[in-house]
Parts: C-alpha cells; sequence; structure tokens
C-alpha cells in the first residue's frame, strides 16, 4: 500500500517494484553493495500488512453510491487515502477481523512470471520487458552509459547481458525439444517450440505449461515449495529468505522494467502460506477448468447466461436419471487406471522361454518380497542364527545364506501345504514360460520399456525402495515379465540400475543421476507393486547428467479408492524439492559477472553470474 516502494518510469509508462532487498536480513551483504544495484546502500526492513482494523477505518472514511449515470454517484477519497473505493465486504461483521482478505492468484503470478523470464531471456515480442523505453529508462538513470555508448540508439540495440544469444537460444529450445514426460504428466512440452515459421521460437504458452516449467523445467525449486501438500512451518522462513535473494539476484541483471507488480507478488506468497495454508487447497485451476466446461454449453451467443444455465440443467437431470441405470452410458469417463490398480498389462504380450539364471533370479526376488511369505522369511533367518550358534553371523553372511538356500528350503517347509494357499504355490517354481510385455499399468502408473519408450513421445523410468536400509534405487526398465504360478501371476521388472556413488542432490535441492553406467547386475529384479514412476531430464548444463522428476498419480475414485494415502508405499522418499542447505556463499552473488545495463562481451555466457 502505502509503504510499498513503487517507481513510475516515464518512458515505459508502467509503474514498477523495486528494493527487494529490504526483504532481507539486516546483516546480508546485498544490502551495502551500490554498484550492482541502483548505486545505493538498502538501510530499510521490508514492509508488515497492515492490521484489519486499520484498513477498515481507511476504508469507512469513503463515501461511494454506485450506479451508471446517476448524478448522486459520488466518490469522494479523503487526502492523502490509499484506498480509492470501499468494497461491499467491509459490510461483513467478520471482514475487519481476517488476516488476509483476498488471496493472492498463484496461478496468474506463475503465468506472467514465466512469460516474463523467457520473454526477456528470448527476446520474444510482445512477452520481453526491456524494450527500448526500458533502455531508455536505463540511459537516464545512470549517465555513465552515455559515455559508454557513441549514441543513444547504438546502447537501446546493443545485446544484453540476460539476452540469450542465438546459439544460446538453440539450446534451450533444444532441451526443451527433447523433454519427454509419462501420460497424463501435463501437455507436450516439445508442442512449445515452434518450427513453422522457418525459424525456432516459443509457441503460446498455457498456465498450466508455465506452471511446469517454472516448478520442473526451470530450477526455480523455490516455486516447487510452494505447491508442495505438506508444509513444514519451521521451513517458511527459509523460503522467505529464498525469495527475497533470488530476486536481489535478478534485480542486478534485469532491467527495472522487468519488476511489475506480478513478480513483486511472489515475496508475499509465503506470508498467505503462514496464514491460510498450502497454495494447492486455493489454487484456480478446478475453476479455470470448470469454467471451460460451461463455456462449451454456449449454444446461443446472443444469450449466453441463459445458454450455459439450461444446458448445464439438462446435464444434470440425465446424471441424476442414470444413477438409476444398471449401467452409466453417460457422465464423466472412467479413469483409463480403473480395474488395473492391482496390475494389468496394456499391450498384447509375447511367449518367451526364460534363461535358467534369470528365471531363478526372478523366482527368488518373488519369494524374497512377497508379503505372504514374510512370516517364512523370518523364520529361515531365525533357523540360519541358530545354526551359527554360539557364533553370531555378520549380516552380510545371514542375507548371503539367506538367498542361496531360501528358495530351496521353502519349497521342502510347503511341500504338504494346502492347494488353496497362495504360499503353497509360491514356493514351487514357476512355469518356465513367461509372458513379456511392453506397457503395464499398476498403482496407478502406466510403465512401458526401454524399448517402447524410443518410439513414443513419453519417458518411463522406475524407482524402489529397499526396506533394509530404506535407499532409493533408479534405473530403467528393460523387461516387463509375468511370472505363472497358476493359482497367482506376478509381474515384475528387468531394470537396469544406476550406482547409488552416482546420485546426488545439486544446489537446487533436485535430484541428478549420471546413467552412462550401470550397476547391481547380480539383482536386476523388482515386483511390478513395488515401483514408483520417475522421469529423467537431460541437464543441458553438465554433461552426462540427468534431473530426475517424479510421476503424477491420480487414484481418488478409481475402484472406489477413498484415501490415496492407502496407496502410498514410499513414505521414506525425499520430498521433491526437499531442503537440502546451501551455505551462504555459494548462494551470493559477491562479483557478478554482468551487471544490469552494462555492455559487456557479447558471446560471453551469463548464468545468474555464477562461474560454470
Amino acid at each position: 500500500m502505502d509503504r510499498t516502494a513503487s517507481r513510475f518510469l516515464p518512458n515505459s509508462r508502467k509503474t514498477v517494484y523495486l528494493r527487494h532487498r529490504r526483504f532481507l536480513r539486516k546483516n546480508h551483504p546485498y544490502r551495502k553493495m551500490k554498484a550492482e544495484f541502483d548505486g545505493t546502500t538498502e538501510a530499510g526492513v521490508g514492509p508488515r500488512p497492515y492490521e484489519g482494523e486499520v484498513v477498515h477505518n481507511m476504508a469507512k472514511k469513503i463515501n461511494v453510491v454506485l450506479g451508471k449515470n446517476n448524478p448522486l454517484m459520488v466518490k469522494q477519497t479523503p487526502k492523502g487515502q490509499v484506498l480509492k473505493k470501499k468494497s461491499l465486504f467491509w459490510k461483513l461483521p467478520y471482514w475487519e477481523i481476517l488476516r488476509v482478505r483476498h488471496c493472492i492468484d498463484v496461478m496468474l503470478v506463475e503465468k506472467n512470471v514465466c512469460e516474463s523470464i523467457l520473454g526477456t531471456l528470448l527476446k520474444i515480442k510482445g512477452k520481453r520487458k526491456d524494450g527500448d523505453g526500458s533502455q531508455l529508462n536505463m540511459l537516464a538513470d545512470q549517465s555513465k552509459r552515455k559515455s559508454e555508448a557513441e549514441d543513444d540508439d547504438k546502447f537501446i540495440k546493443a545485446r544484453q547481458s540476460y539476452n540469450f544469444s542465438t546459439k544460446e537460444a538453440t539450446q534451450f529450445f533444444t532441451y526443451l525439444f527433447s523433454v519427454k514426460t509419462p501420460s497424463s504428466y501435463c501437455a507436450n512440452i516439445r508442442s512449445l517450440v515452434d518450427v513453422s515459421s522457418g525459424k525456432i521460437k516459443l509457441g503460446h504458452m498455457k498456465s498450466h505449461d508455465c506452471h511446469v516449467i517454472l516448478t520442473q523445467i526451470f530450477p526455480v525449486a523455490i516455486i516447487n515449495q510452494l505447491w508442495q501438500k505438506v508444509v513444514d512451518p519451521e521451513e517458511l522462513d527459509h523460503m522467505q529468505d529464498d525469495i527475497a535473494r533470488i530476486l536481489s539476484n535478478l534485480e542486478m541483471f534485469f532491467p527495472p522494467s522487468f519488476f511489475d507488480v506480478m513478480v513483486h507478488l511472489t515475496v508475499h506468497l509465503v506470508d498467505e502460506i503462514k496464514y491460510c495454508g498450502p497454495v494447492f487447497l486455493r489454487n484456480m485451476y478446478p475453476f479455470e477448468r470448470f469454467m471451460g466446461i460451461l463455456k462449451r454449453f454456449c449454444r446461443n451467443r446472443n444469450h449466453p447466461e441463459a445458454s450455459i444455465l439450461q444446458g448445464y440443467t439438462e446435464e444434470e437431470v440425465v446424471e441424476f436419471c442414470t444413477e438409476y441405470m444398471k449401467q452409466r452410458p453417460i457422465g464423466l469417463p472412467l479413469s483409463r487406471h480403473e480395474g488395473r490398480l492391482k496390475g494389468k498389462p496394456v499391450l498384447a504380450g509375447t511367449q518367451m522361454a526364460a534363461p535358467g539364471e534369470l528365471a531363478e533370479k526372478a523366482h527368488l526376488t518373488v519369494l524374497l518380497n512377497s508379503p505372504v511369505l514374510s512370516a517364512y522369511a523370518e523364520e529361515h533367518l531365525a533357523e540360519i542364527r541358530q545354526s551359527f550358534l554360539p557364533m553370531v553371523p555378520s549380516s552380510d553372511v545371514e542375507m548371503k545364506e539367506h538367498t542361496k538356500n531360501y528358495a530351496e528350503w521353502l519349497k521342502n517347509h510347503l511341500a504338504q501345504g494346502s492347494i488353496d494357499d497362495i504360499a503353497t504355490w509360491l514356493a514351487q517354481k514357476p512355469s518356465p514360460t513367461v509372458l513379456t510385455y511392453q506397457a503395464y499399468d499398476i498403482n496407478g502408473y502406466t510403465f512401458y520399456t526401454e524399448e517402447r519408450d524410443q518410439k513414443n513421445f513419453v519417458r518411463i523410468e522406475c524407482m524402489t525402495v529397499d526396506e533394509a536400509d530404506k535407499r532409493v534405487y533408479y534405473g530403467t526398465i528393460k523387461e516387463i515379465w509375468e511370472l505363472d504360478y497358476v493359482k497367482v501371476k506376478v509381474a515384475l521388472f528387468r531394470c537396469a540400475w544406476i550406482p547409488l556413488g552416482q546420485v546426488r542432490i545439486d544446489e537446487y535441492r533436485k535430484t541428478c543421476v549420471n546413467r552412462t553406467t550401470m550397476a547391481y547386475h547380480a539383482d536386476p529384479f523388482i515386483l511390478a507393486s513395488d515401483a514408483t514412476q520417475i522421469f529423467f531430464v537431460e541437464d543441458p548444463l553438465h554433461k552426462n547428467c540427468h534431473v530426475v522428476m517424479h510421476g503424477k498419480r491420480r487414484v481418488l475414485g478409481v475402484d472406489d479408492v477413498a484415501d490415496e494415502d492407502e496407496y502410498d508405499e514410499f513414505d521414506e522418499l525425499p520430498a521433491k524439492g526437499s531442503r537440502t542447505r546451501v551455505t551462504e556463499k555459494r548462494k551470493i552473488i559477491r562479483k557478478p559477472k554482468f551487471i544490469r545495463g552494462q555492455r559487456n562481451d557479447p558471446s560471453s555466457p551469463m548464468y545468474m553470474g555464477i562461474k560454470p
């Protein structure tokens, strides 16, 4: 409001909001920097929102008479007053005590911020924030720039440090074109790259496209944290510091015209989480989708409201009648995972005679990981410990003996078991002929083999958790097997696993892997029910580096599932965007390679001022 640091740019004819260093801690090094910012130090403190009573006292002094062409319509605003209009909501008795009266539309903020960043970096016409007016504002602010340029026109046309060169833009478009996501994850990111006009450019992005780019494609982990369903209150202050630091970093390089009200609103998002809870509980995506449904009911453009009302009423009546029918011919379409949560092949299978060694490994994987056999596994381990008395075997020796003799021990132990007991059938070896598939649907995910993946526009990998040590293993599905135990069929994935030494967490809290080498060839199988879906996105800044992204799963309402938590088998997985504290020296840009408005070597790369 009146304490917001705004500024009007005459050449761009827009109001901008700077001085985000006020939201940093008082001893932060950025506060003392001059040349990197606007030539001044920052000693101010970020303003806090007014209490409801203070705002109410401002609003009740305003007299507004609503109506068109009303001679009595007046708007009397006291001198020095910030508010220009009194909302009708102030008549509500509880409106005054609310801490947050109007939530920020995070979806709209994401879309505008994403378009501003990409438009400025790629110099997109109509989206860039560094037009001619912006450059003239910079010339007026920093008179020394005039001496560096021969004339104003030459300075305006010069390439700025934040603009992508042709080579960098081509690399960015190539990266976007290489992104392959699972089905139902998002729109096809490849379709955003438009090559129809003869040159590569970025096509029109919808709101969800901007959401995916900011939270998944770009290393802006703080945006991803804002959308977490479970928020740690102790991390909120750290998130606020990160947002203020990122905005201050952008002030070093981007022109003042970049910081419109949408970019500035990001500094207030964490405060709303403190008062209103996670962002996903109040986002606008459901309402925007529902508005799209209502638009399809509009048949008569002369009377759109009545047309929408009639169409919506007719559909409600027909859906009500279908509740009394045995079959539902209309209504919401069934999920693609309906009837497949327990596991079902998507494509036709191929019979194959399993190689002897691989068949034994697959059978042992079933025996060691089936829940119905867990009691027998504990009994066998107890017998191993008993045989070593009075010595106590190490865990490695114990597990080696267990995996070596468990299959034969279980077969003899359940030789006289009941034929109605599934454990009896699992103890026997499966059929030597196995069915192999290229796609399999289970637990709300659709998995593809690597061979099938290369033919599609989706990329599916898998991950699993070792229950013994809770370590996460990442891999690629080579084959999908289905073992036949007569009474039951068990699906397994034969995977190529990435060594744990090639997995790391980078400074943006993303999990990165090196896929050049594979390991754990002696243990290639996992149960299909123990896998969760991920996909890899190539990191264009680091060679042989891929970023791990988690797939999405929607099983609510599928097969009468009322609570998704009962299908969450991976409680120990690292949270997406989980915080990994990085030393402050690593985060602070002490000597930026470029300063906003400088004319340096056009061929020099710029990546937030940090040398690669």
